[in-house]
Parts: structure tokens; C-alpha cells; sequence
């Protein structure tokens, strides 16, 4: 996030369960070096939308965080080809 200014995350799983989960569902929690304070969160007709705000011991950054929840999983036998597939993001 720091390194490559990053501004947004989008995440492609439904479920943290199904990778690790790197942010906080309320407050600040601290990750190594990082710490990750939650803002807010905006919930959308497939998908929701968390603030957060990342900060080391030098420097903040507001971060938007996308997460889709009816991305389909691996296992649904749905097959995505990139040059088909394409998501709108919607202007916030």
C-alpha cells in the first residue's frame, strides 16, 4: 500500500474465511509495522465498500477497500477470460 500509493484495494473473494483477513471490523488493529484503523463502511446492492486508513510510524494513507460478495468462488465452474470479463466500479 505504502510502496505503490495505493488508493484501492478490491478484493475478489465473498468470504475472508477464504484468505487471510488483513483488516479491522471496527477500531485499529496492528500488523507488524502497520497499523489499519476502520473508518467506515458502506454496504451496495453486491458489494461494500470499507474506508480505512493505513499508517506506519512515518505516514498515513486512506485506503477504499472493495470487496464483491457474489464473485463466484472456484469452485461454481464458472469460468472468467479476461478479456470478457470486465467490473464497473461505481463513482463514489
Amino acid at each position: 500500500v505504502m510502496q505503490q500509493d495505493t488508493v484501492a484495494i478490491v478484493m475478489l473473494s465473498t468470504a475472508a474465511s477464504d484468505s487471510v483477513k488483513y483488516w479491522p471490523d471496527s477500531g485499529s488493529e496492528r500488523y507488524g509495522s502497520i497499523t489499519v484503523s476502520s473508518q467506515s463502511e458502506v454496504v451496495h446492492p453486491g458489494f461494500l465498500v470499507r474506508y480505512l486508513v493505513v499508517s506506519t510510524e512515518s505516514t498515513s494513507r486512506e485506503v477504499m477497500h472493495f470487496q464483491y460478495l457474489n464473485w463466484p468462488d472456484e469452485h461454481s465452474g464458472c469460468v472468467l477470460r479476461a478479456k470478457s470479463c470486465s467490473v464497473h466500479l461505481p463513482v463514489l
